[in-house]
């Protein structure tokens, strides 16, 4: 699965949240051009234009995740999905799971 941060008309960026379990990777702001990655082997890469490349693991298959807005493409075999804002993602089965 991809995110590829998009630019919003009169903000800063996209808030991203991603939360393993307890432990939070990242919650924070993400400019226009930032990219995470998530890996089979539950890596997560992300590239955020204005810092350096940060690389986690996930301790758990199924990860929570919160996307500020719908100018951030997500991107999951080959399809791309809009509206997404706080949802899981399973590692293992490759599967968006979204929040009631």
């Amino acid at each position: 699965m991809t995110f590829k941060v998009g630019s919003r008309p009169g903000a800063r960026g996209t808030f991203i949240l991603i939360k393993d379990g307890k432990r939070y990777f990242t919650r924070k702001i993400y400019t226009e051009g930032s990219i995470i990655e998530f890996y089979e082997d539950k890596k997560i890469i992300i590239n955020d234009v204005k810092a350096d490349i940060e690389e986690f693991i996930a301790e758990n298959d199924v990860i929570d995740l919160e996307v500020g807005n719908s100018y951030t493409k997500i991107y999951l075999g080959g399809e791309k999905y809009k509206f997404v804002k706080n949802f899981k993602f399973d590692f293992m089965n490759k599967y968006i799971i979204r929040k009631e």
